[in-house]
């Protein structure tokens, strides 16, 4: 029950982000009818929480994902998210 929470929540924070439910589902490991579930269930609404790609591309990258997997995620370039990765890099060395 808890582990199923903790999917919405995330589902929830990456719907607030701008991805699709398919690229949602991409990241839990789920179908995306099951997101669009989540979207008709609880009535969410689009972009309540402010957009940071750089924080979620960070986060994925911490996750194990490649810097190609979160481009096309994030339909971003490879030196786009190679940037974020060393801004954040940079920024905990501080």
């Amino acid at each position: 029950m808890a582990k199923n929470t903790l999917k919405i929540q995330k589902a929830y924070q990456y719907y607030c982000k701008g991805l699709s439910s398919k690229d949602i589902a991409t990241l839990l490991n789920c179908s995306y009818r099951t997101i669009q579930g989540y979207i008709s269930a609880y009535k969410w609404r689009k972009k309540h929480l402010p957009t940071n790609l750089a924080l979620l591309a960070v986060s994925m990258l911490k996750r194990g994902y490649t810097l190609k997997m979160v481009a096309k995620q994030l339909g971003l370039s490879v030196s786009t998210i190679s940037n974020y990765k060393r801004a954040s890099t940079v920024k905990n060395q501080l």
